[in-house]
């Protein structure tokens, strides 16, 4: 779609009103760090978005986001329940593991919800512990 920088910052802007976009793609574009980053605060203060999916691969002459950056796509995705999609790389261990998690936790949330919709009663796991055998 090539976005470049001045779109970024107008994009974010929208975001943080928009309430009908479910599926949010701009992989490949020119945007830098701190135009993602402003997306990502955007969609972290608006809670009434209706994206669940969100792509920010490849952006042009940005090998990587930076951590500030990270940081707030991971915070984007603990605060925003919806999002149930993340497709971008976050060097970051840290932040990895927060976005990842959160978004496992915003699936479930979801498939619960889903199951609940449809009146089916979602019993929880019980964990079993079984005696390991050796087969010799």
């Amino acid at each position: 779609s090539n976005l470049q920088k001045p779109q970024g910052q107008q994009l974010a802007d929208a975001l943080k009103d928009n309430k009908t976009i479910e599926l949010l793609d701009i992989q490949s574009n020119c945007l830098d760090a701190d135009k993602i980053k402003l997306i990502a605060e955007a969609l972290t203060i608006n809670l009434d978005s209706a994206i669940y999916d969100i792509k920010l691969e490849n952006q042009h002459q940005l090998p990587t986001f930076g951590r500030a950056t990270e940081e707030a796509i991971a915070k984007m995705v603990v605060e925003n329940k919806k999002i149930v999609k993340l497709s971008c790389t976050i060097k970051d261990p840290h932040w990895q593991g927060v976005a990842n998690k959160a978004v496992m936790a915003n699936n479930d949330a979801a498939r619960r919800a889903r199951k609940a919709a449809a009146g089916i009663e979602d019993k929880p796991v019980v964990l079993e512990v079984k005696a390991v055998k050796r087969n010799l």
